[in-house]
Parts: C-alpha cells; structure tokens; sequence
C-alpha cells in the first residue's frame, strides 16, 4: 500500500471517529453505538480494507499481498479465540468470561 493511501486512509478513519467521539461523551447510549461501531462493523470493514487494498495497489504483487494479509489476520484471529476459551478471563461489565485477549 501507498503512503498516499495510508495517510488517506488514516485521515478518513480520524475524521469520521473524531466527531463520534465527542459526541459520545455528552449522551452515553451513543457512546455505545459508538463503540459497538467499531468493534463490529467499522473493525470488519478496516479489515477488509487492509486485505483488498494491496490488490489495487500492489500490481502484480497486489494478490500475495493480500493473501499474506490474510494469512496473518486468520492467524491471530486464531490464536486470540483460542486464548479467550483457555484463558476465560470474565469481562468487567458482564458476566460473559471472553475479555482476554481482546482481539485488538
């Protein structure tokens, strides 16, 4: 990828987030849209983003590029699940015993 495109990216990313962000702190059931935003949807599209972006920038490189991203996204998605079912830390706002690693 591009510094062009990751600057762009970054950009964009901030400049939605930031007036979420504030926001979010004057009325607290957004702030947790906000939040499950982010770790739903806006993390699959970031994602997404990361793993289909080298096929338009990268060339002729673009697709082992994309399968190594996805190669390394798979295996820490592997490793964070199997940790939060060996590990089975409880979450401090509920009951559900999946908090560690967070998968960040």
């Amino acid at each position: 990828m591009s510094k062009a495109t990751s600057l762009f990216l970054t950009a964009v990313l901030i400049g939605l987030a930031a007036p979420l962000c504030q926001t979010a702190h004057a009325d607290p059931p957004f702030d947790r849209q906000v939040g499950d935003f982010f770790s739903g949807t806006g993390n699959i599209l970031y994602l997404a983003a990361g793993v289909g972006l080298p096929l338009l920038e990268d060339g002729k490189n673009g697709k082992n590029h994309s399968l190594r991203a996805l190669d390394a996204l798979g295996t820490s998605v592997l490793i964070s699940q199997g940790m939060k079912r060996l590990v089975q830390e409880k979450r401090p706002d509920a009951d559900e015993h999946d908090s560690f690693p967070s998968g960040h």
